[in-house]
């Protein structure tokens, strides 16, 4: 059904919609192509831009970590903390940790004794008296002064520092525990420019311990942990909440019981944010090549058209045996419009002249005989026929005819 209508346009009409739709076709395939590969470089420069973005952040939680030592280091070399601890008391070495840990925003404070027992703990007094949890955090500390992990405590990941309480000569170990969850997560966002991500792998399914994502995102990037995990080197792409992300996974902590992974994300509209001007630019310049080219194809295809109209009219007229119709041509011919209408003046001239020779012959001669002579079929000389005459008569007709009245 398209084609017959596209038929039934006028020829000026479908040289137009011919050189738009041709124009449009290269344009949106161009458009398509250009996308894709504004889609690839995006998610390349995304993946580049994570990478860095992971280094970062393990650098800021090195950074931080080292920041959480020397507060640490500073509270052991307080005098009335030092005496706290001398008392053994559990009690007053509690109240003390306590006071401490509220002075440094820290989430909970132990003191671990030489044999590598708990001597009090704010985060849970059952501990007391018991194997601390972490004893290579204390063998770290004996080796280096300090020492500094992330552990996994119920559920929630930790930076835990472990440092020597001296005097002079070390008589204890001070634990320090923060807390790195959602809160800790967002703030660390601010700094990578990425949402964040902890994720723990310990035998069983990778669970989320702490993130920036919404509860679907979340949901969504626990299910698929392992394999983020299992491409942490190379990144990889996620529907995360209905949109594209981009995702890289980064080992922070490893150890026998469990490793602990972030994972940095970025969505990938953020990364074709740059180019949506771009994009738009290149709406525009194909609109504007559309109207123009529409406009110039018009304009084209009514100076063929018109010159063709103007002939299929004159031919018209041509028809009904009038040959004094006046056709415009430039002479000489600029191009085969010009051609075709000197062809078609010349024909009306040859037309004319055979009808007057027509005519002159007709009142010599019978309409037969003027015919052949038109079509040069008579020789010259004359020709011999067998024909048979008959003469007929009618009575007394002279006589009749002289007393008729006209």
């Amino acid at each position: 059904m398209k084609w017959p209508r596209f038929r039934a346009l006028r020829l000026q009409q479908r040289m137009v919609l011919l050189f738009v739709t041709l124009l449009m076709t290269v344009q949106l395939a161009s458009f398509y192509f250009i996308r894709v590969a504004i889609e690839e470089i995006a998610s390349q420069t995304l993946r580049e831009e994570l990478q860095v973005g992971a280094r970062v952040f393990r650098r800021l939680l090195d950074q931080n970590s080292q920041q959480l030592v020397e507060a640490t280091s500073v509270l052991t070399y307080d005098f009335g903390f030092r005496e706290a601890i001398a008392t053994r008391d559990r009690d007053t070495i509690l109240s003390a940790l306590r006071n401490h840990a509220s002075r440094i925003r820290a989430s909970g404070m132990a003191v671990v004794g030489l044999d590598g027992r708990v001597v009090a703990d704010t985060m849970d007094e059952a501990q007391t008296g018991g194997a601390y949890a972490f004893p290579d955090l204390v063998v770290q500390a004996e080796s280096q002064g300090r020492a500094s992990g992330m552990r996994v405590v119920g559920g929630k990941p930790y930076q835990v520092i472990v440092v020597p309480i001296r005097a002079p000569l070390p008589i204890a170990w001070v634990a320090m525990s923060f807390v790195i969850d959602d809160a800790s997560a967002r703030d660390l966002k601010t700094l990578a420019s990425s949402d964040v991500t902890f994720i723990e792998v310990s035998g069983g399914a990778p669970r989320v311990l702490a993130t920036t994502l919404e509860p679907g995102p979340r949901a969504a990037l626990e299910r698929s942990a392992a394999a983020v995990i299992a491409t942490s080197a190379e990144g990889s792409r996620l529907m995360l909440g209905g949109e594209d992300t981009e995702v890289l996974a980064t080992p922070i902590e490893r150890k026998g019981t469990g490793n602990l992974y972030s994972v940095l994300q970025r969505p990938v509209a953020a990364g074709l944010e740059p180019f949506r001007a771009l994009q738009l630019v290149l709406v525009l310049l194909a609109c504007l090549s559309l109207a123009v080219t529409a406009l110039v194809a018009n304009r084209l295809a009514r100076r063929l058209a018109l010159p063709l109209a103007r002939l299929a009219k004159a031919a018209g007229e041509v028809a009904k045996g009038r040959y004094d119709v006046a056709v415009q041509a430039n002479e000489p011919a600029r191009d085969e419009i010009d051609e075709l209408a000197l062809a078609f003046r010349g024909m009306t001239k040859g037309l004319a002249e055979r009808d007057k020779v027509r005519d002159v012959l007709g009142k010599v001669a019978s309409a037969a005989v003027a015919d052949e002579l038109m079509r040069g079929t008579v020789e010259l000389g004359g020709e011999e026929r067998e024909a048979t005459v008959m003469f007929t008569d009618i009575r007394n007709f002279t006589s009749l005819c002289e007393t008729l009245r006209p």
